[in-house]
């Protein structure tokens, strides 16, 4: 859905659905922003913050989630995550 919300307000989007793949797309391109969902295949969304912050920290995440326990979003904040929604 955000894919769509971004596209339509004409942001260039890269989506992926494999957490491991978003990291070696970061890796090599240039991205503005991240955003990523917390609950993901083989990598929980702090992981893959850590994951991204330790390629280019200046980058700033978004995370998004229906749902995350207060620990997770002080682990998520001290990761360098930008926003939570």
């Amino acid at each position: 859905m955000l894919t769509d919300v971004f596209k339509q307000a004409e942001y260039n989007v890269t989506s992926v659905l494999e957490p491991t793949e978003a990291v070696g797309l970061f890796r090599d391109n240039k991205f503005d922003l991240v955003v990523s969902d917390h609950a993901m295949p083989n990598m929980t969304g702090t992981e893959f913050i850590r994951e991204i912050k330790g390629i280019r920290k200046e980058v700033p995440v978004v995370m998004v989630s229906g749902y995350l326990d207060k620990s997770t979003i002080r682990d998520l904040i001290t990761d360098g995550v930008e926003g939570i929604f």
